[in-house]
């Protein structure tokens, strides 16, 4: 089985419908931190609960390019996430923006 830059493998995506419904996050996630300055990145992989798509989003906070006396900011709350497997789902609206089954999440990006 092919193994992907972040070290996670390829997905087994399970074909089922499209629908925007929050689900539960039943599987690891990898959140790692950039800070730069004042702005701080977080890049977040994992696969999605619901239909099993390798899903993968950044997150940026701060202000770009401004370096100042304090570190960057730290969301204080958990963080939406959506799917974004990039796999067809049947009965996708047209006006659906997300690449995914429309399932979300929410996630933590600070560190325990």
């Amino acid at each position: 089985m092919p193994s992907l830059p972040w070290a996670r493998s390829i997905d087994h995506h399970k074909s089922i419908s499209y629908a925007e419904t929050e689900v539960t996050v039943t599987v690891p996630f990898t959140v790692d931190r950039h800070p730069g300055g004042r702005r701080v990145t977080f890049t977040v992989s994992g696969h999605c609960p619901a239909c099993g798509g390798l899903t993968t989003k950044e997150y940026s906070y701060g202000i770009p390019g401004i370096k100042g006396p304090t570190g960057p900011p730290v969301p204080a709350k958990p963080t939406t996430m959506y799917c974004e497997c990039g796999h067809l789902h049947s009965n996708k609206p047209a006006t659906a923006t997300d690449d995914g089954c429309g399932r979300f999440w929410k996630i933590n990006l600070t560190t325990p």
